[in-house]
């Protein structure tokens, strides 16, 4: 089994990520919304290096472009597309 290799936290402009269509949103937006816009985005999104495609928290970028949220956390990977598919799919 492979270990997903990650970098510390980065704080990345939210026009340089790329929103992941086919990404599964099953937590409520407005409920979501509310608790970041009191207490800021304190979860960092999972996001492919090469690609800047996030592959977890699909549902914080559409907020933080809701709420006009300039910079973002971000974990960087630099694992393949469908290592990542696999390994977040356990998650």
């Amino acid at each position: 089994m492979k270990i997903m290799k990650v970098s510390n936290i980065e704080f990345v402009k939210v026009s340089d990520l790329r929103f992941n269509p086919k990404a599964k949103i099953e937590q409520d937006f407005q409920s979501t919304l509310e608790r970041v816009r009191e207490t800021g985005m304190s979860k960092p999104l999972m996001v492919e290096r090469i690609t800047n495609k996030v592959l977890s928290g699909n549902l914080l970028l559409l907020i933080a472009l809701e709420l006009e949220i300039t910079h973002v956390p971000v974990i960087y990977t630099d694992l393949k597309s469908k290592e990542n598919q696999v390994l977040l799919s356990v998650a």
